[in-house]
């Protein structure tokens, strides 16, 4: 990586962190220049206020969620029914999960309520959102006729379950074992 990366990279790493111990309002630029490293100016030069700086650390929050479960993934072959079911389970798995538990689910309740007063900041997560769902229906055509429609159930129920999963009657695993069967039903190729 360049020079420039490296920073950017780390003014991003120190915001997420700033972002999960503080919240929002704990973050500026001044502390965040200061977990960095580097002056205000110099951060400045980077990301000239707190709105170009949400708006990166989304996105750049959001590519490694997505890297996340393709590591998470990659070791399991679709090619046969078993293979593609362990595949989805995996996938329900790291997607259905306690975000009063998670500090990355806190990061996106951080993010989602900003993006309510910032207009830049919700056409980020609303990009965000568009991508991460053609993404996820690519990563599991490959062994069902109808990735819209699974994908379409399964990201909004998955970030509802972030929400209030912990009050819910039925537990985490059996959650996902009821949403593997709906998809397994579902499914169309081998």
């Amino acid at each position: 990586m360049s020079k420039r990366e490296n920073v950017t990279a780390d003014i991003l790493k120190q915001t997420i962190a700033i972002l999960k111990t503080e919240g929002s309002s704990g973050v500026t630029m001044r502390q965040v220049a200061g977990k960095t490293g580097i002056t205000l100016s110099n951060l400045q030069y980077y990301y000239a206020d707190r709105t170009k700086l949400f708006q990166a650390t989304a996105a750049f929050f959001f590519n490694e969620c997505e890297k996340t479960i393709l590591n998470e993934l990659s070791a399991i072959d679709t090619r046969d029914g078993e293979s593609a079911k362990e595949f989805i389970r995996k996938l329900l798995d790291m997607l259905i999960v306690d975000g009063g538990n998670d500090d990355n689910h806190g990061i996106f309740r951080e993010i989602w309520a900003l993006m309510l007063r910032d207009a830049e900041l919700a056409e980020t997560v609303h990009r965000f959102y568009k991508n991460y769902s053609n993404w996820l229906v690519q990563l599991i055509s490959g062994f069902t006729s109808q990735p819209e429609k699974i994908i379409s159930l399964l990201i909004p129920y998955a970030e509802g379950y972030a929400v209030i999963g912990a009050d819910l009657t039925l537990k985490r695993q059996e959650i996902i074992e009821m949403l593997l069967e709906i998809i397994w039903q579902m499914k169309v190729k081998t």
